[in-house]
């Protein structure tokens, strides 16, 4: 009954899904502040200084569960089970962990259209694993690790805008 329940509320049905989709980001993200902020504060009061490495931690974890949860958003619906939602978001989570070093990846494959099948299909996805290493390594202080953050945080946001979009045209066409 929440999809009827949803549905008959006086919005355009993409409104719907971006309302969604916004509404459980917004939700984690006030969940991450409190619990880094709270935590950040006494251990900056226990250590006596204080840094941006929380923060950075934090956003890139929200930046992360962005891209997980659109994916768990289209497959849920796509398929109408939970289950195989989170099953889809914990899939990609997992392959994204695993492809984030694209270079490495693509020669575990022979040369050829293997090789070149395997690097369209890894292209699109979000390198988890590289945004959490360069946003380390940016809040420890390593120098130049903007531009690379940035690559991989725009690559991240316009995966997920592509899925929620592909969320919000199956919510727009579907008869439920």
């Amino acid at each position: 009954g929440r999809i009827e329940l949803a549905l008959s509320l006086p919005i355009r049905r993409w409104e719907l899904g971006v309302g969604i989709y916004l509404g459980v980001l917004l939700l984690a993200l006030a969940g991450m502040t409190l619990a880094v902020s709270g935590f950040s504060l006494i251990l900056f009061w226990k250590a006596e200084f204080a840094t941006v490495a929380p923060f950075v931690g934090a956003i890139s974890a929200a930046l992360g569960f962005a891209t997980v949860y659109s994916v768990m958003l289209l497959a849920s619906v796509l398929i109408r089970s939970q289950a195989l939602a989170s099953g889809a978001g914990l899939a990609l989570f997992i392959v994204s962990l695993a492809t984030s070093d694209r270079t490495q990846v693509v020669t575990w494959f022979e040369r050829g259209w293997p090789r070149d099948i395997a690097s369209v299909v890894i292209a699109p996805l979000p390198r988890l694993q590289s945004l959490v290493t360069t946003a380390w390594d940016m809040a420890s202080g390593t120098p130049d690790q903007l531009l690379p953050l940035a690559g991989i945080t725009g690559g991240a946001l316009l995966f997920a805008a592509a899925c929620v979009t592909a969320a919000c045209a199956v919510i727009g066409y579907r008869d439920y």
